[in-house]
């Protein structure tokens, strides 16, 4: 993953507190933190299977199939076709 955190600070004190503060809680409190707190679900998962959904996914169902057959995702090229050469 790629994670991006801009800060304007304009005085050198302003520039200071921000690097204090990104290197004791920012940084562990929202990329840290925040990404591993589904790990032990999602160390485990498989792509390579078909999906097994539960009753609380129903509502991700029925939105992916609007999503799937809109005119913008039947017109989108796959991933795989587009033509990286330049």
């Amino acid at each position: 993953m790629v994670y991006y955190h801009w800060s304007a600070g304009t005085s050198f004190l302003a520039k200071l507190w921000e690097s204090v503060y990104w290197n004791i809680f920012h940084n562990w409190m929202h990329y840290t933190n925040f990404s591993r707190q589904d790990l032990k679900a999602v160390v485990n998962q498989r792509y390579d299977y078909p999906e097994n959904f539960s009753s609380h996914d129903s509502p991700l169902v029925v939105w992916r199939k609007p999503c799937a057959n809109s005119r913008d995702a039947q017109r989108a090229p796959a991933p795989h076709e587009t033509d990286s050469s330049g």
